[in-house]
């Protein structure tokens, strides 16, 4: 970039990933105050569909299986739709497992805690 800041992609990222710079235009602040909102409101929304699920006696594995497959399936379908489902696969695969095994424990100990805490304090 002609911004003399220094990437973290690694080299090949850009190459692989061309259709990224649709996704690079600016947006305003208004828009991202709503955009973050939108995702406290969806968060929120998880965070209580979670809670109900662990009130029903649903297994904390079948919740994260749940969880998992459905962000999985709509992050494809907005890919896919967008046109750029190669932009998901990963350019570094090692890096993607770790952070992926420690967003998994994360998961599933937030299911755990939900079931013994109430909403207002998680």
């Amino acid at each position: 970039s002609g911004s003399g800041r220094r990437s973290n992609l690694p080299p090949n990222f850009r190459k692989r990933h061309r259709n990224l710079q649709n996704m690079s235009r600016a947006i305003s602040q208004f828009q991202a105050t709503l955009l973050a909102f939108g995702a406290f409101i969806m968060w929120v929304f998880a965070n209580t569909c979670v809670k109900l699920s662990s009130e029903m006696a649903v297994p904390p594995y079948e919740t994260l299986g749940i969880v998992g497959l459905t962000g999985t399936i709509t992050i494809t379908i907005i890919a896919a739709l967008m046109g750029n489902i190669k932009t998901l696969w990963p350019c570094r695969p090692r890096s993607q497992l770790i952070r992926a095994l420690i967003a998994t424990a994360n998961v599933l100990a937030s299911i755990v805690a939900l079931k013994y805490l109430p909403m207002t304090t998680y």
